[in-house]
Order: structure tokens, then sequence, then C-alpha cells
């Protein structure tokens, strides 16, 4: 598995360094249970242990700045399903999918976990890639519809209702 490690030689990159952690303390429950399931028990028990701090603050509900980047960013296809499966979920929860095609393959992907050669036979893709464009495209109307981050200039974020910066779409 891949390891990143941060060092940081500013403030600026202190800051930086100190929101990376915490938005990785929240990954690995989700992480674990697809794209890092191939990980030995012993390092993923390592790995949630050396991330776990009672002393830090629970995130946010709803989706926040990079989230909303991390959405944009796997939607137009430059970003890897796992490596933006927290901002899906929290998305996932704050807004009901409509077309029933999509919402079928949301769940069985996000929620349940499935492996992709089983969301591939289940929704006849062709494989992987086109699994994960099929995730794109449904995911594509939620960003959409929520005033996604990149058509409010980078600043907006959802509350627990649905609504972005506080009024209703």
């Amino acid at each position: 598995h891949p390891l990143l490690m941060l060092s940081p030689q500013s403030p600026a990159a202190e800051s930086l360094a100190t929101e990376a952690a915490s938005r990785l303390r929240y990954a690995p429950p989700l992480q674990l249970g697809d794209p890092l399931r191939q990980m030995e028990p012993a390092m993923a028990a390592a790995l949630t242990a050396a991330l776990h701090d009672d002393t830090a603050p629970a995130p946010e509900p709803g989706l926040d700045g990079r989230d909303w980047a991390d959405l944009e960013s796997f939607v137009h296809g430059h970003r890897d399903y796992g490596n933006v499966l927290g901002a899906i979920w929290k998305l996932l929860h704050l807004c009901e999918v409509q077309d029933d095609q999509a919402r079928a393959l949301l769940e069985a992907k996000v929620f349940q976990h499935r492996d992709w050669s089983e969301v591939v036979a289940s929704f006849k893709l062709q494989g992987r890639r086109q699994a994960q464009q099929a995730l794109r495209t449904a995911l594509q109307p939620l960003l959409s519809s929520q005033g996604a981050k990149s058509s409010m200039g980078g600043s907006a974020e959802m509350n627990q209702a649905g609504d972005v910066d506080g009024q209703e779409n």
C-alpha cells in the first residue's frame, strides 16, 4: 500500500498537514471496507490506532470545501473512487437519488461495498473503468442540483438540510 508522509516546512504547510491528518482520521472506517480491504488485519489495526485521537474534534456534518472539490474532481475523472469515498458517502446521506438505476448502483458500491467485479456483472458493465464512469454519471445530477462548489466560486457549504449557504435549492 502506498504511504504518504508530510513534513511541513512552513506555517501554511503545517496548516495543510493538520487538515490532511484530520480528514485522514475519519477515512479508514470507510476505506477499510473497500479500497483497503486487502490490507493485512494487523496493519489495518495499527493504522486505525495511530489515527485515533480522543482530543480531535469530530468532523462537521455535511460537505466542506474539500469534499466538494473531491466530488467535482471525481465526477470529471480526475480522481479515483477510493480517494473520494468519504465525500461520496456524505453526499449520499444528504441527497436523494431520483433515478432508480443510479440509486441501485450507488447503493451497491458505496453502501454495500460490493467488489468492482460484482458491480460490473450486476449492472452489465464492461469493466471497472466503465463502472467508475457510471458512478460519476450517477453523481453528476446530485452535484448539479446541490450547487456544486465549482459553480459557486468554491465557498459554499452544504448544511444538514441539504441547502447551500442556507438558501434552498
